[in-house]
């Protein structure tokens, strides 16, 4: 186990991959594809696809990001989506990058990695790939350790990448108290300029870079591993938000006898790395109230912090009465990321 308290592999499968939804498959926020794409402007620091986090921070840029087909019977990759990034008129930035944060500082230590890739760009351009290990926050943690970035010419023609790095020891180290110690692979991109970058099939294994296969035994754990960071009440191709015209998959709650203070239950459909944070989200409406399945009336959520559990949480309402005989619905997602 690391040091962490985190982490159950102690014998690591040189054949596993590290990296969750390197084939980005599942983008549960966003449901994002080239005609619903992901949007924001003016610098943007979160996650996007699931276990995938940008960190954008031009003072002036529009941004987009989904998931782009891959054409059937290419040559070089079998999995469904890769990871599609534009930007423009971009200014003011310090740091482009895509990252994803593998959990358990200590999982890595003086050991070797290989990666591999596929990567385009809209021109052609340099990308700085790289470690970071992080050893968590509370109490007194080391500093964060850079490993030193390689540098990977990319072109127009989409082509797989190869590298290895050498991960330090941890030994001697301090991790932080608040369990959220964490390697983190790095693409960094040019900044400041106007682009387009492709990313797909990312796998990191020790020693040698293989082939691109799951972070989990197969498509059903891959997607439990991700939900142990993020997970909702809609359906997996929903995006997460409100208004979102569906009561399907949502928290209900028949009330009999009319009263304040109703509540509802959520168990999340895996258990969380940590007590998550909750958002909730209106079925119809654009707020993060519940509404009834009559479609006229909204009641104020509120999840007490007291009852949000790593596996599950309780939902309540607050403020008006709520009907006898009404039954009322609210979509919820549970975010525990690094």
């Amino acid at each position: 186990m690391s040091g962490s308290g985190t982490v159950t592999d102690l014998l690591l499968d040189p054949r596993r991959n590290l990296i969750i939804n390197g084939d980005f498959r599942i983008d549960q926020r966003n449901a994002s594809t080239s005609s619903a794409k992901f949007t924001d402007s003016n610098g943007f620091t979160g996650y996007v696809f699931d276990r995938w986090h940008l960190t954008d921070n031009h003072t002036t840029n529009t941004i987009t990001a989904w998931r782009e087909l891959f054409s059937l019977g290419n040559s070089l990759s079998k999995s469904k989506y890769f990871l599609r990034y534009e930007n423009a008129a971009p200014v003011g930035a310090t740091t482009l990058r895509w990252a994803q944060r593998i959990e358990g500082v200590t999982r890595i230590s003086g050991q070797r990695l290989g990666v591999a890739f596929l990567v385009a760009g809209g021109a052609p351009y340099n990308i700085n790939v790289s470690f970071r290990q992080h050893f968590g926050t509370g109490g007194s943690p080391s500093s964060d350790v850079l490993v030193a970035s390689q540098t990977v010419a990319i072109t127009t023609t989409m082509g797989r990448k190869e590298l290895q790095f050498d991960v330090p020891s941890v030994v001697g180290k301090i991790l932080g108290t608040g369990n959220n110690d964490f390697l983190e692979l790095r693409f960094d991109l040019p900044l400041n300029t106007a682009l387009t970058f492709d990313l797909g099939d990312v796998v990191t294994t020790l020693d040698l870079p293989l082939p691109f296969l799951l972070a989990g035994l197969d498509e059903e754990d891959e997607l439990r591993k991700m939900q142990r960071y993020f997970s909702k009440t809609f359906n997996t191709g929903v995006k997460a938000a409100q208004a979102s015209g569906t009561f399907s998959g949502a928290v209900s709650s028949h009330i009999a006898a009319g009263g304040n203070n109703v509540n509802g239950f959520w168990k999340y459909p895996a258990t969380m790395r940590a007590v998550p944070i909750i958002s909730t989200y209106n079925p119809t409406q654009a707020n993060a109230n519940w509404r009834d399945y009559s479609n006229t009336t909204n009641y104020t959520a509120t999840a007490p912090s007291a009852n949000v559990g790593d596996s599950s949480t309780e939902i309540g309402t607050t403020g008006a009465t709520v009907t006898a005989g009404t039954t009322i619905a609210i979509h919820l997602a549970a975010e525990a990321e690094l």
